[in-house]
């Protein structure tokens, strides 16, 4: 025989000489959870914590901000020879063309993205470069309208509307 009652978020117990209420922890959460307390089962539960459409937003522009970036250092087609875009590739691509200036060197054999040779020269590392720069102002322009139509999403379907063909024309 208890002679408290129920109560909740609480549990009974017996101290050696009298019933006290003890009240139950909230548990610390994982990510992506969330806490509740279960009447069912008289203890708190978790449960996978429902996105707000704030933290939706923040999802989806970082996803942008990375698609770009990714997109921003993938290969180069120039007159059907495609060439690796990334950071190495650029640093390579810069010191192989001040050294043709400096040298007066009219080609040389460079290794393509398919890893095939070809001959370049200083106005192909040009119009790789030209591509690059067209291509970037493309996708930071696409960002920014992508951004926009984000931030004023008023739903999680509206979000995910935006997300569904980001970048798709410049790709």
């Amino acid at each position: 025989w208890k002679p408290l009652h129920e109560k909740e978020r609480h549990r009974i117990k017996w101290t050696g000489e009298k019933w006290e209420y003890e009240e139950i922890a909230i548990p610390e959460a994982e990510f992506g959870k969330e806490v509740f307390w279960n009447s069912e089962k008289k203890e708190y539960d978790f449960r996978d914590k429902e996105e707000t459409i704030a933290e939706c937003k923040e999802r989806c522009v970082n996803a942008l901000k990375a698609k770009r970036d990714k997109i921003e250092q993938s290969p180069i087609n120039n007159n059907g020879i495609v060439f690796d875009y990334d950071e190495k590739a650029i640093f390579r691509i810069d010191k192989a063309r001040g050294f043709m200036e400096r040298n007066s060197v009219d080609s040389m054999s460079w290794t393509a993205a398919n890893n095939g040779r070809v001959e370049v020269t200083v106005n192909d590392f040009n119009a790789i470069e030209d591509i690059a720069a067209v291509r970037s102002n493309k996708l930071h322009v696409e960002y920014n309208r992508l951004k926009a139509l984000l931030e004023q999403a008023l739903s999680k379907r509206q979000v995910e509307e935006v997300m569904q063909n980001a970048f798709e024309d410049i790709v």
